[in-house]
């Protein structure tokens, strides 16, 4: 998250962040999603594609947080 804030992406017009990661299914925790929603002064985009196979989920931020947009696909879990 740090490095999404201060590294390369700090110029960024908008973050992409899938969230569970595919290949490696590394997971961020919604309280983290939720940081970087907030300290970013820009679109974050979270791809919850695999959030099937999530421990949790960002969906619940979305109303509180303007600056995010959260896509899924029926593709994943029911294809």
């Amino acid at each position: 998250i740090e490095k999404l804030l201060s590294g390369p992406a700090k110029d960024a017009k908008f973050i992409l962040l899938a969230n569970p990661n595919n290949p490696t299914g590394t997971f961020v925790p919604v309280a983290e999603i939720e940081r970087l929603v907030e300290q970013a002064d820009r679109l974050i985009v979270l791809d919850e594609a695999y959030v099937d196979f999530a421990p949790d989920h960002a969906l619940r931020l979305v109303n509180r947080h303007p600056n995010l947009l959260i896509l899924r696909t029926f593709s994943k879990s029911y294809a």
